[in-house]
Formats: structure tokens, sequence, C-alpha cells
């Protein structure tokens, strides 16, 4: 006997099911990323900020090469925060593509769930039909059936 339409559905479920898992997988993974860059921004600022005012306090006491080493560390940091920024940025956008592309799996899964359950509806719908046909050809069959 052929399988039915609900059970041959099945496989295509898990195959979806298996790709949701891969892309929820993955986002799982960027996710950590971006709060890894996030971090690593934050200790990036506060260290700055942290050096700005440790050095405001020793700037009138230095020479003018070391201001100009001073100048030169702080753009140095500067550049390092914008492109950690930028880095941030780029990642966070990726998430949100990588967040998008989860969700249709998810909802996509979540639609085979609904065909197969409204498939097996309507087996079991046609199953009863057939065995109350049945039924009713066996109580005619007998109704018609000679009296001994």
């Amino acid at each position: 006997m052929a399988a039915r339409r609900s059970e041959r559905m099945g496989v295509v479920l898990m195959v979806a099911k298996r790709h949701e898992q891969e892309a929820a997988g993955y986002l799982q993974q960027h996710q950590q990323i971006v709060q890894q860059q996030r971090e690593q921004l934050g200790q990036l600022t506060e260290y700055r900020q942290n050096y700005l005012e440790r050095m405001s306090h020793t700037q009138l006491a230095m020479s003018p090469g070391q201001l100009s080493h001073y100048s030169a560390f702080i753009h140095n940091l500067e550049a390092m925060l914008e492109q950690q920024q930028q880095q941030l940025s780029e990642l966070e956008a990726q998430l949100t593509k990588i967040r998008q592309h989860w969700f249709s799996q998810h909802n996509r899964c979540k639609s085979i769930e609904e065909l197969i359950n409204r498939l097996r509806a309507g087996e079991d719908k046609d199953a009863e039909r057939r065995l109350q046909k049945e039924l009713d050809e066996m109580a005619a069959a007998a109704l018609n059936r000679p009296k001994d």
C-alpha cells in the first residue's frame, strides 16, 4: 500500500527542520560574535576614557615630544575605536539577515506542520467515509440477503 501523503510530507518536514536547526546554530554563533565585539568595543572605549583622564592630569608636565607621542597614541586609539564600531555595525547587519533567515526557516517548518495536520485530518475523514460506506453496504447486503 502506498504511503499516505501526510506520511510522505514527513520527509519534507524533517529536511525543513534540519535547515531550521542549522540556521538556529549559525544564528547563535553569530550572536556570540556580536556580543564579543560589543564587549571589546566597550573595553576599548573604557580604556580610552581612563587613558584620557590619566593624561589630563599629567599633560602640563609633558615635554613637546611626549605630547606629540600622546597625541599620536590618542589618534591611533580613536582610529581603532572607529574601526571597531564599523565592524560591529557590519556584524549587526549580518545578524539581522541571519535572524530573518532563521525566522523564514522556522515559519516554513510551521507551515509544513500545519499542512501535514490538514492532510491527516482529510485522510482521517476519507477513511471514516470509506468505513461508513462499507458498513452501509454490509448492512444493506444483510437486509437484502434471503432469509432461510
